[in-house]
C-alpha cells in the first residue's frame, strides 16, 4: 500500500506550458489553474500599486503619487524623485526624476543600472528611456528597430545609446546615461507649417482615427490589414494571437466609456508587455500581426486625446519602442520595405507578407507626419530607413484578390503591361515606384514649369498607379502633398 501511495505522489515526466505566459508547469491541474489565472489577468490586469516618492518617504508624509510631481513636493517646491524599487517593488532599479519646476513626465530621465535583471523590467524600462532631441521631422523605423533582445534595462539603454555611452567611456568619464526628456507632446497632433498642409493633415488624422473603430472582422478592417490576416486569426487560438486580442480590445474601444477605463489601458499595456517579452520566439507572421496590432493601439491612444495621454504617459513610449523592436526582428530575415526585391515572381503568401510589411511601415510614417512620435531616439543617421525608401502600395485588384488564382491573373496583367510602360524605348520595368518617386512627381507638378517640367516616364507611371489605388493608396497620395 505504501508503494502505491508513493507512486501516486511521484511527479509525471510530462510538463505543460502556459499558452499565455509560456511558463512551464509540471502538474496538469496546476497548469489549468495557472492558465485560467493568466487568461483572466490578460483581459483585466491587476491595478498597479501606488507608491510614494523618495522625498515623501524621508519626510514620512502622505504622497499622492502624482505625475510628474506629487502634490506635497509641488507645494513645497522640492525635487520629486521616484525610483523603480518604490514604483514597481523592484530591487536595484534606476532612479527616475521629475522636477516640479519643469513639469517633466516620469519618463524624463533615466540612470542605467547594471543590477536590474527582473524579467518584467524591460517593458517598464522602455517607458523610461530618455534621449536627445530628434533633429529629423520623421523618425526612422530602422533606428526604432535597434533595440535589445534581452530583458535588462541596461541592455535597452546600451543598445539605444551605444554611441553616446562608448564616447563617454573613451574619454575616461563615467557614463551616467542621462539624456534630455522626450517630447511632452507625444502622440499629440503636429502643427504643420503651411495652412494647406494643416488641412491635409486634419483629413488624414480623421482617416487614421477611424481605423480603431472598425470591428476588425471580415467585413470591416483597416486597409493595411490583408483579408487573410483576419481569416488566419479566426482559425487560430485566441489566447496568444495578437490580432484576436486586438479584435476583442477594438470591440471594447467602440464603447466611449471604455476609452477612459483603466482596465482597458491596463489590458493594452499587458498585451504590449507580452509581445515585447516573446517577440524573439515569434515567427514572421506573428511578428507582423503584432506590429499591426500595436499600430492599432497607437491609433487608439492618439485618438483618445489628452485624458488618456496625461493619465498613461508611458503607454505611447512602450508601444513605439516595442513596434520598433518588432521591425528589428522582421528586418533580420526580411530587410527593407519593398515587395519587388527580386526579378522572379514571389509566392502569394510571400507577396502578402512583403506587402503587409511595407503597408505597416507606411502607416508608421504617415502617423509620424500627423502626430508627434519624438520620444528620445535619434533618427537622422544616414543608414536609417526613411519614408522615401518604402514602396508605394500595390493596386486595389492585387491587394483585394480573393484567392491565389485571382492574384496570379492580376500579376499576369501587371507583367504584360510593363513592356509598354517602360521609361526607355519600351524596356521592361522591374522596380516598383517608391514614396520618394511620388514626392518628386508632386514637386515637379507644383514647380514653376508646371507639367512641362515633368519626367515623362515618371509621370505616366505615377498617374497609372493613382488610377489603380485602394483606400490606403489614397491616404499615401494625400501624404505626398504634405512633403
Amino acid at each position: 500500500m505504501s508503494s502505491t501511495r508513493s507512486s501516486k505522489r511521484s511527479p509525471s515526466s510530462e510538463s505543460f506550458t502556459c499558452r499565455v505566459c509560456r511558463k512551464t508547469i509540471a502538474s496538469e491541474s496546476s497548469y489549468k489553474r495557472h492558465e485560467r489565472y493568466c487568461r483572466k489577468r490578460l483581459v483585466s490586469p491587476a491595478p498597479p500599486r501606488r507608491k510614494s516618492c523618495l522625498a515623501c518617504i524621508r519626510a514620512k508624509c502622505r504622497c499622492d503619487s502624482g505625475i510628474p510631481a506629487c502634490g506635497p513636493c509641488d507645494r513645497k517646491g522640492r525635487s520629486c524623485v521616484y525610483s523603480l524599487d518604490t514604483l514597481g517593488s523592484r530591487e536595484g532599479g534606476p532612479i527616475v526624476a521629475a522636477r516640479s519646476s519643469t513639469r517633466l513626465p516620469v519618463s524624463g530621465y533615466l540612470t542605467a543600472s547594471s543590477s536590474s535583471t527582473n524579467t518584467r523590467e524591460h517593458s517598464q524600462s522602455a517607458s523610461l528611456i530618455g534621449g536627445a532631441s530628434l533633429n529629423s521631422d520623421l523618425p526612422s523605423l530602422r533606428t526604432l528597430s535597434k533595440v535589445s533582445r534581452t530583458s535588462t534595462s541596461e541592455s535597452i539603454v546600451g543598445d539605444t545609446w551605444g554611441d553616446d555611452l562608448a564616447t563617454d567611456q573613451s574619454r575616461g568619464q563615467p557614463s551616467l546615461g542621462l539624456h534630455p526628456p522626450p517630447s511632452s507632446q507625444l502622440l499629440r497632433p503636429r502643427i504643420q507649417k503651411l495652412a494647406r498642409a494643416e488641412l491635409v493633415s486634419n483629413l488624414i488624422t480623421q482617416m487614421l482615427c477611424s481605423y480603431p473603430e472598425k470591428r476588425l472582422d471580415e467585413v470591416s478592417y483597416p486597409p493595411f490589414f490583408h483579408h487573410s490576416t483576419i481569416q488566419r486569426s479566426a482559425k487560430s487560438t485566441p489566447l496568444n494571437n495578437p490580432i484576436a486580442i486586438c479584435q476583442e480590445l477594438a470591440q471594447n474601444y467602440a464603447s466611449d466609456a471604455s476609452r477612459t477605463d483603466p482596465a482597458f489601458w491596463n489590458s493594452i499595456a499587458a498585451e504590449q508587455e507580452r509581445i515585447y517579452t516573446n517577440r524573439s520566439s515569434f515567427d514572421k507572421w506573428t511578428n507582423m500581426d503584432s506590429a499591426q496590432a500595436l499600430t492599432i493601439y497607437l491609433l487608439m491612444a492618439a485618438s483618445s486625446g489628452e485624458p488618456v495621454l496625461n493619465q498613461y504617459p508611458s503607454i505611447p513610449i512602450t508601444l513605439l519602442y516595442t513596434l520598433g523592436s518588432l521591425f528589428g526582428e522582421l528586418n533580420v530575415t526580411h530587410p527593407g520595405f519593398s515587395a519587388s526585391a527580386t526579378n522572379r515572381r514571389p509566392s502569394w503568401r510571400d507577396w502578402i507578407f512583403a506587402e503587409s510589411k511595407l503597408r505597416t511601415a507606411a502607416m508608421y510614417f504617415i502617423f509620424a507626419m500627423c502626430f508627434d512620435v519624438q520620444f528620445g531616439i535619434p533618427c537622422d543617421r544616414p543608414e536609417d530607413y526613411a519614408f522615401g525608401d518604402v514602396d508605394l502600395p500595390a493596386a486595389k485588384v492585387q491587394w483585394e484578390a480573393e484567392d491565389e488564382m485571382a492574384w496570379e491573373r492580376e500579376m499576369d496583367l501587371v507583367e504584360a503591361g510593363r513592356e509598354k510602360d517602360g521609361d526607355d524605348g519600351g524596356e521592361k520595368e522591374e522596380m516598383r515606384l517608391k514614396y520618394g518617386d511620388l514626392v518628386r512627381y508632386n514637386k515637379q507638378v507644383c514647380g514653376k514649369g508646371g507639367r512641362d517640367d515633368l519626367e515623362e516616364g515618371l509621370a505616366r507611371r505615377i498617374e497609372k498607379w493613382q488610377r489603380e489605388v485602394d483606400e490606403f493608396g489614397i491616404l499615401v497620395s494625400l501624404c505626398g502633398t504634405m512633403a
